[in-house]
């Protein structure tokens, strides 16, 4: 049977890496909003030269302490910059296949989508995030697990557009 759920995370960046290519590496981290007991760790590669995210991966951890595993399958990121042309956020949009699980999800499958947008400041073209907000949401569709029904958090951000 599927299951649709939406969780909403408030995260931080725990790392970032710039690379000779201008490309860039992020992994955020978070608890769930309001707080139920999930967490997130995402972790994304981001050209300098695209708005194509093409590799990342996604931990979340459930209540109770069982995982779910993402392999990233497509995304963009997009820098948001400010009138002076500062860049002053990135917009996310990335979806995971679900390849794998730990404990009552081990048999998971599906797909998640994380969208949301991470704050920060920045010196033009590849400012920095890192220390700044980031609030996600991730779009869960799952087979093959036990009744989530009991981990939803009870009030829910509105999700952007599917």
């Amino acid at each position: 049977m599927l299951q649709v759920l939406d969780v909403n995370f408030a995260a931080v960046i725990v790392d970032r890496q710039g690379f000779l290519d201008g490309g860039r590496t992020y992994v955020l981290e978070g608890e769930g909003q309001p707080s139920q007991g999930w967490r997130i760790m995402c972790s994304v590669r981001w050209p300098m030269t695209s708005e194509q995210v093409r590799e990342g991966d996604l931990t979340l951890v459930m209540p109770g302490g069982d995982e779910l595993y993402g392999t990233l399958q497509s995304g963009t990121a997009a820098e948001i910059t400010d009138d002076d042309g500062l860049v002053a956020a990135a917009r996310l949009d990335l979806r995971f296949a679900i390849t794998a699980g730990e404990g009552t999800l081990a048999a998971a499958t599906g797909a998640a989508r994380v969208t949301g947008t991470i704050a920060g400041e920045g010196e033009g073209t590849g400012g920095t995030f890192e220390g700044e907000g980031a609030l996600l949401t991730v779009h869960l569709e799952l087979e093959g697990i036990p009744d989530l029904t009991p981990h939803r958090p009870e009030a829910q951000i509105p999700p952007l557009d599917r």
